[in-house]
């Protein structure tokens, strides 16, 4: 059983937020850690070809037997639970952890297949000090370090967003969405450690 929460956007696809089994995010905790302080083939591992990021360092990740399960069980339970009919369940094809180094982004954007999913692994800053830099306190947004997803309403057409306020109570867990949703992440400003995060993509494959 999946520890699951809906995030339903207005008029449009739903989300699902859900939280990491401890001793499977203490796995995918250790292999990050052993990833970021060694040394790797830049031409094999580098996913930054693949990506949007503006990212220096986003490296392939190639999940273990457990970690592969609990991710299709994951985008099934989606399936399952916003009632999608298909002939062809969603299969993980892609998966890559992200390193964000303060002032790093990642752009408007979308990826392909039919689910793709992001895991927070370690967020290094407080939003309250994030907020309280020049450029943004006297903003009547707040933007530093968030999480957004795009999306066109169904009742009127006209784009609207949703944002996650990423602080460190979010480690440990993700959010599992339509691939095709655009969405972005704004630089953090306040750590000089990485910001890590885990994604991937499905796609419908014959069972």
């Amino acid at each position: 059983m999946i520890d699951i929460k809906e995030i339903r956007l207005p008029d449009n696809h739903g989300l699902l937020q859900f939280a990491v089994p401890a001793d499977l995010f203490k796995n995918l905790s250790d292999k990050c850690k052993n990833i970021q302080n060694s040394d790797f083939n830049e031409e094999q591992l580098s996913a930054n070809k693949m990506l949007a990021g503006q990212i220096e360092k986003e490296i392939k990740l190639h999940p273990d037997i457990r970690c592969r399960s609990f991710l299709d069980n994951l985008a099934k339970t989606y399936y399952e639970y916003f009632e999608i009919q298909s002939i062809n369940l969603p299969k993980l094809e892609h998966c890559w952890i992200n390193f964000q180094k303060k002032f790093e982004y990642n752009p408007i954007h979308a990826h392909y297949g039919s689910l793709s999913f992001v895991i927070w692994v370690k967020i290094p800053y407080s939003l309250e000090d994030e907020d309280k830099l020049a450029h943004s306190k006297n903003s009547n947004t707040k933007e530093n370090g968030r999480f957004y997803i795009l999306y066109n309403s169904n009742f009127d057409g006209k784009i609207s967003k949703f944002r996650i306020d990423l602080d460190k109570s979010y480690e440990g867990r993700g959010i599992i969405f339509p691939a095709h949703a655009n969405h972005l992440v704004y630089p953090f400003f306040t750590s000089d450690e990485f910001r890590i995060s885990i994604s991937g993509n499905f796609v419908n494959k014959p069972t």
